[in-house]
């Protein structure tokens, strides 16, 4: 819109007016919430909620611009047009899609070492007490893995770093163990076999010292055979613990 046009929109049409200015702020809203606190991959996608904006004010703007023409069919073709796309497009729509940016955003950042206690926080307290609530000075080359929004309602947790053998043999001795898996092999055998979704990290050549499972706390509406521990490498340099709830 032009000068002209925008000083006609002002003074005969006040009521469009606040129309845009709801839309503008229902799209500047979101905008600014992806660009802090989203990771850059996703502060992109802050642009799709300024769409709706630019549509209202083009509806607007054709309506002002057509103003000697402006009958009551088009001024009723106006409100539903622009009640549309603020109600079902900007406050519907557009949440809905917020919603899952943010949770492929927090997925994301759990996936990340600096993001650690945020995963930790995201999955069950009471199978992950044997984590460390930061990570350990002496962790180098940390990894996690997170899954924690599934539909089934499964969720994982594994952090792997390098460390010394002194570090391993004194956590190993915080607690005791229902069974211990080397090879694929567990001495006390299981009528379900342990699962290991570990994703990029890499978990061959451990060693699983086994905490706790579904089968040996045998707790009601636990329908996954989830289990946890800690994992120790063949040459007792790198130490992984981890959560595992698959669905």
């Amino acid at each position: 819109m032009n000068r002209k046009c925008i000083k006609i929109f002002k003074q005969d049409y006040p009521w469009l007016f606040l129309v845009c200015c709801i839309s503008l702020i229902l799209g500047i809203m979101p905008f600014i919430y992806c660009l802090i606190s989203f990771e850059w991959k996703y502060k992109l996608f802050g642009f799709i909620f300024l769409l709706p904006v630019l549509l209202i004010f083009l509806i607007s703007a054709i309506f002002v611009r057509g103003r000697k023409q402006a009958s009551f069919v088009n001024r009723f073709l106006l409100v539903v047009l622009n009640s549309f796309v603020i109600i079902f497009i900007q406050i519907f729509f557009c949440f809905f899609i917020l919603i899952l940016l943010s949770i492929s955003d927090v997925e994301d950042k759990c996936n990340q070492i600096k993001y650690y206690k945020l995963a930790l926080s995201k999955v069950d307290q009471s199978k992950t007490l044997h984590f460390p609530r930061s990570i350990p000075k002496e962790a180098k080359n940390a990894e996690v893995k997170s899954s924690i929004f599934s539909v089934f309602g499964s969720e994982d947790l594994y952090l792997k770093f390098d460390t010394s053998r002194k570090f391993i043999d004194n956590e190993l001795k915080k607690y005791k163990f229902i069974n211990v898996c080397k090879n694929g092999k567990c001495k006390n055998e299981k009528a379900v076999a342990y699962r290991y979704y570990s994703g990029n990290i890499d978990i061959q050549g451990f060693t699983f010292y086994v905490i706790n499972d579904r089968e040996s706390e045998n707790l009601p509406k636990h329908n996954f055979p989830y289990h946890y521990g800690i994992g120790v490498n063949y040459d007792t340099n790198q130490i992984l613990y981890y959560y595992e709830n698959p669905d």
